[in-house]
């Protein structure tokens, strides 16, 4: 019950001190251009100490009754970058599946470049692939791993000691997965909870007072920015639950 890609296959694997003057007999002083030139320094060093950086994966499994949503889904990705903007910088890689095909792309920190993927993407029917959708995170090696992972769907139809055990390696990774799952499904549920709770992640049910939106801007600013830039998020109830999430 998920995704196919319209191009299958082609997702993408894709300062000196200057201006210092010295006098004989005493400490060297800066003349004007020194000040101007250590000045823009310090503010440079200000402002890269107190941004960060994250990487955040975006696992969609949509079936044929959310295929309404899929404009959302790209509006949200395209909020989650200017939201980080403020805090460092984010680097998304968007996995999707569906009629049996698994897509997993690079990881993109251009808006432009995931816009581009999920364009290409339709809904298609079939069984999930979420378990198969998390290797994809586990294999990756420590200087690309992702810092958190967000998976959102409506039903899981696996094998449930498989998602714990992928649960326990991404734990062991220290990769927290935010689960939101839309609608009421009950094995989805306890999946879902199971997944997150496992990984020190975080579960909600979505809709209209948990906008989908809110949570994946909170999770985007938590991976990048940690709790100080958890405060920015609006929601006053997304932004409780997220803090939930463990500590690393």
């Amino acid at each position: 019950m998920s995704l196919r890609d319209n191009n299958k296959g082609k997702g993408l694997v894709v300062t000196s001190n200057t201006g210092l003057k010295k006098t004989h007999g005493a400490v060297a002083r800066p003349n004007t251009s020194g000040l101007e030139t250590l000045n823009k320094l310090a503010v440079r060093d200000v402002s890269t100490a107190t941004k960060g950086r994250g990487r955040i994966g975006f696992i969609i499994d949509a079936t044929a009754s959310r295929e309404r949503n899929w404009t959302e889904a790209q509006d949200i990705q395209a909020s989650m970058f200017r939201e980080v903007a403020a805090v460092g910088t984010m680097r998304l890689r968007l996995v999707h599946f569906g009629g049996g095909d698994l897509t997993a792309h690079e990881w993109k920190s251009n808006l432009d470049d995931v816009s581009a993927d999920m364009k290409r993407v339709s809904c298609s029917a079939g069984v999930t692939q979420i378990v198969e959708s998390l290797q994809c995170f586990v294999s990756e090696n420590e200087a690309s791993r992702a810092s958190s992972i967000i998976l959102i769907g409506d039903s899981f139809e696996e094998d449930i000691n498989g998602l714990d055990a992928i649960a326990k390696e991404l734990a062991i990774q220290k990769i927290k997965v935010f689960t939101f799952l839309d609608g009421h499904d009950p094995r989805a549920e306890k999946a879902f909870q199971s997944l997150s709770q496992i990984t020190g992640g975080a579960f909600a049910k979505f809709g209209a007072n948990m906008p989908l939106k809110d949570l994946c801007e909170g999770v985007a600013l938590l991976s990048v920015g940690g709790t100080q830039a958890l405060h920015r998020l609006k929601n006053q109830q997304a932004k409780t639950l997220l803090l939930t999430a463990q500590p690393k």
